[in-house]
């Protein structure tokens, strides 16, 4: 069993403590119990945020693992019942699940070698995966016991969706300057005249604070619809306009927006932090 489990232990981090990094530096081991409790302690997403903040520093493009961790299941088309164990709920065609033969109601015993208990077993294989990788899977079938293997192309990770995740915020500060950007409605987007492919982000929400407030003091409002981002007018989500910012653009460059506000086209420069 201890062979099985050896995948289960990740590399060596970048730093042997968390308060290593410059931006945790601040912290001391232990939490002040007799007075700052919730200041003196360290949550564990703040090691992420340091990570990606260290790349930044160093001027260097945010690697995919980086940027897309713990990718769900849904990256590589399946939904798993959270009920369960690693049971499958649901396969979307096409899908790198799909062409494995992965079906409903499979229960994966074991990925890449690993056995799996829940979604999260499966999020810490695909994290620790290559790009591009193949995946051997044993499956349970009914009374049957099934070998699959997923293949996933080049750049599998970058069909996550990082929007939603609490990281994305520092990434706002750094890329869009505390903007909160959403898929316009397709009513607003016939309406606005904006194309099927074309680019059509809503803001939602604009910073108030510190760097978050970039985009405000760069003249940008809620409600502005956003068109042209660095140069594309493409059709792209909020994931893949943080995933560009982090990965082709350096903090201190500006790149040119246009939106859309009642009805007119306004262009701005917005700095990258």
């Amino acid at each position: 069993m201890r062979e099985r489990l050896a995948a289960k232990r990740g590399s060596a981090p970048r730093h042997a403590r968390p308060e290593l990094y410059p931006t945790l530096a601040k912290f001391k081991p232990g939490i002040d119990f007799t007075g700052e409790v919730a200041r003196s302690c360290m949550h564990c997403h703040m090691i992420g945020t340091a990570e990606r903040e260290t790349w930044r520093r160093e001027r260097k493009p945010l690697p995919d693992d980086v940027l897309f961790p713990w990718p769900m299941p849904d990256v590589i088309g399946m939904r798993l019942d959270p009920g369960e164990r690693a049971t499958v709920l649901e396969v979307a065609g096409g899908s790198a699940a799909a062409n494995a033969g992965l079906r409903a109601g499979d229960r994966i015993v074991e990925l890449a070698g690993q056995p799996l208990l829940s979604i999260a077993d499966v999020q810490w294989v695909l994290h620790r995966a290559p790009d591009p990788a193949s995946l051997d899977a044993v499956v349970s079938r009914g009374d049957a016991i099934e070998r699959v293997r997923v293949e996933l192309a080049s750049g599998w990770r970058r069909r996550g969706d990082i929007s939603w995740r609490t990281t994305s915020w520092d990434l706002r500060r750094m890329v869009t300057g505390g903007l909160l950007l959403v898929e316009l409605p397709q009513r607003d987007r016939a309406r606005s005249k904006i194309a099927a492919d074309g680019l059509g982000l809503l803001v939602e929400h604009v910073g108030e604070y510190g760097e978050h407030r970039t985009a405000k003091d760069a003249g940008f409002r809620k409600g502005d619809i956003v068109v042209e981002w660095d140069g594309r007018s493409d059709r792209w989500r909020e994931t893949e306009i943080l995933a560009h910012g982090m990965q082709k653009r350096r903090a201190g460059e500006r790149i040119a927006v246009t939106v859309l506000r009642d009805g007119k086209r306004v262009a701005f420069e917005l700095l990258m932090r």
